[in-house]
This record gives C-alpha cells, structure tokens and sequence, in this order.
C-alpha cells in the first residue's frame, strides 16, 4: 500500500497513522466502543503467558514433552490471531496442542497409543504431582526436530482463517495428518468447551483462590498465583475524561471476549466510568465441573459483525461509531458491520503488542481508520481531526 494514503502523526509513544480518505468520516465520530484486552489492558503476561503455560502443562502432563525454549510459541499465537478466528484463547492454546502433537510424532513417533484415555484428568494429575512419570520423554528429541514443528506451527497459524480451529483441522486433514489429528482430539477431549484445555488454562489465569470464587470448584492442577493478577490498566483516567467530554458519557463502552469480573478486577475504578448497558462481555463462563452454574453454550463472538450492531443500539441515534481494538477480529468486526450498516470506524491500538512493527504493517496492508501506539493517544488525535480541512 503506498505510504501516502496515511496521514502520519508523531506523539511521544509512537507513530500514529490516519487514512486520509477516512478523515471526513472520522470527523463526525459521536460514540465509542473499546476492546478491552491488548487496549484498555496490558495482558502481555496475562493471556498470552496462561497460553504459553497451558500449552507447556499439558505437553508435559499428557504427552511427557518438554517443551524447549527455541519452540516459537508467541510467534504461533500471532499468526494464529491475525487469521481472524481465534479470538478465545482456548481455542489457541487447543491449537497449538494439536500443532505439537501432529507435527512431532512424524518426525520422531514418541507418542505412544497409552496416552489416549478417557481418563485424562487422573493421567494428567498422577503425573503433575509426581505420582506418575510421563511415559515418553523428548530428552531423544534433536533440536532440529523442534525446529521443524517451530516452522510447521508458525505456517500452520499463517494458513489458518477466520473459521479459526475448523481452519486448523481442515489444514491437518489436508496435509496427511487426520490420524494424528484424530488421536490427538481424544487425548485433549473434543469439543474445546469441554476440553480439559480450558480448566487448566483457567486455573492458571485465575489462580487457585479467583477460580474457586469464580466457577464453585476447587481448582485441581494448578497451585501457584494467577497470571490475572499480572495485568495493569492500560488507560488513564484523563483519557477516559476527555473521551466523555467529547462524545458523553453515555456514548462509551466496552466490547471484549473475555469476562467482566477479571476486567472488572483490572480495570478498578476505571470501569465505573461507562455505563452497564454499554458494556458487552463476551465470555459465557463454563461450570467446570460444578454441581450448579452456567455450562458453556453457544453465543455470538467475534468477528461476527452482529455484536456491533447490538452493541450500538445502546447508544440511540449516533453518526459514526470508532470501535478501539488490536487484533485481526477486531478489525474484521468492523469492516463487516459496515456493509451492513456503513457507520463504523476502526482504530488499531499497537503498543501493547509482542511483535509491534509486525501488527503495524498487517493494520496498514488491511486499510485499518487509525493506527495508534496507545488508546491514550485518541483524544487528542480526535480533536486533531476535528479541526482538520481537507
């Protein structure tokens, strides 16, 4: 895309980048939706890390491998985001798991058929308590072998799309895998909802006590502090001021993939300043086993343009609505909301990613409406384009 479609802006975190053919739309900007993850939070050692460490437990617990430091898995976990499909970290982590299992067998065969069991939960807990030792180790593995799998993950991710894990088993089955792919469905247990992939990632993110609180049941594998607690708000609070003052208090809100009551403990205070109608959280939690709750079930999650358009019917009447986010779905969300209803803006925060220069260029290559290291920045990009002439 040539350079000169983008108006650049200088601030003291970064590079901020406008389309120029966009500036009269952005001009008339009267409601804002916010992603919370990646914009109003820094979950780098939050999310990203409970999907490292899901991905490094049950490799170990259920496959008795080791995973090496050289395995490219934050780069995995990027290309997988930037399909557009993978928007629930289960379902990342899910697909790693199966990138490793389907990958490494072929390369060394160290999995053997007595790790396929229905009874997972008690391998997996003989084993991370010591009770039980792996029966295969990855200590035979050459580097070269992960470096292999590394790859193959990395252009497993690249060629996954916006169906997210149906595109990934589709790619496998393609590719000669499906056996493998099959084996390693059961062992990890199919569908990921009811996985034991997302208990141990959840226990992981919400620490033993959070996890009892939260879901009625004593959490089982995992002992240590949540990595949720890791996370710091990634807005200021004169930010959040200046936006009310802008477009109204009542003309701010919240769309994210994850649960209100670990945003809520993030955010703080922060969160009283939008109001609870335009706050859309996503997640529905699962019982994890509890004898009452909510079970998992089917809902709306993005990028599906419908929960924009919900979304906005909070506000009432509006001009154009500038909806803040930092991922492919984000991004996507947006652009197809707006063949529906053509009243939409998208902007891009980058700052908080691992790979900055990379999130950027996919931004820039997609057409995103503004480009910014930090939500911090809006307010005053916003009263720049205001008075703007063309």
């Amino acid at each position: 895309m040539p350079r000169e479609e983008y108006m650049e802006a200088q601030f003291s975190s970064g590079l901020a980048w406008v389309l120029s053919s966009r500036i009269s739309d952005l001009q008339s900007i009267d409601a804002i939706f916010f992603d919370c993850d990646g914009v109003l939070v820094d979950v780098r050692d939050s999310y990203d890390a409970t999907i490292v460490e899901t991905v490094k437990f049950l490799a170990k617990g259920l496959m008795g491998l080791d995973i090496p430091t050289s395995l490219p898995l934050h780069r995995s976990i990027l290309e997988l985001k930037r399909s557009g499909g993978f928007n629930n970290d289960w379902h990342v982590s899910y697909a790693l798991l199966l990138g490793i299992y389907t990958y490494l067998p072929r390369e060394q065969g160290t999995l053997s058929a007595d790790m396929i069991s229905d009874d997972r939960e008690r391998i997996l807990l003989e084993r991370t308590t010591g009770r039980k030792s792996p029966a295969s180790s990855n200590r035979s593995i050459p580097e070269s072998s992960w470096k292999r799998v590394g790859e193959t993950m990395i252009d497993l991710g690249r060629s996954a799309d916006s169906t997210g894990l149906p595109s990934v088993e589709r790619i496998l089955i393609n590719e000669g895998y499906g056996q493998a792919l099959d084996a390693a469905k059961r062992l990890l247990g199919y569908p990921v909802e009811a996985s034991i992939v997302g208990r141990v990632f959840d226990e992981i993110f919400y620490g033993p006590q959070l996890f009892r609180q939260k879901f009625k049941v004593e959490a089982k594998f995992y002992t240590g502090r949540g990595l949720v607690e890791r996370e710091t708000p990634a807005i200021a609070q004169e930010t959040l001021n200046r936006l009310k003052a802008t477009v109204g208090r009542g003309r701010i809100g919240i769309i994210s993939g994850r649960d209100y009551a670990s945003a809520g403990r993030t955010l703080g205070a922060l969160i009283n300043n939008f109001e609870s109608e335009n706050l859309l959280f996503l997640m529905v939690d699962p019982n994890h086993g509890a004898k009452e709750g909510r079970s998992a079930e089917s809902f709306l999650n993005k990028p599906n343009p419908g929960i924009l358009l919900k979304a906005v019917r909070s506000f009432g009447p509006f001009q154009r609505c500038l909806y803040v986010g930092d991922s492919a779905e984000d991004l996507i969300m947006v652009q197809l909301a707006n063949k529906i209803l053509h009243r939409f803006a998208f902007a891009g925060v980058y700052g908080l990613a691992n790979f900055k220069d990379e999130i950027c260029y996919y931004f820039r290559e997609k057409r995103a409406d503004v480009i910014l290291p930090s939500v911090n920045e809006l307010p005053e990009l916003l009263d720049f384009l205001k008075g703007w002439k063309q």
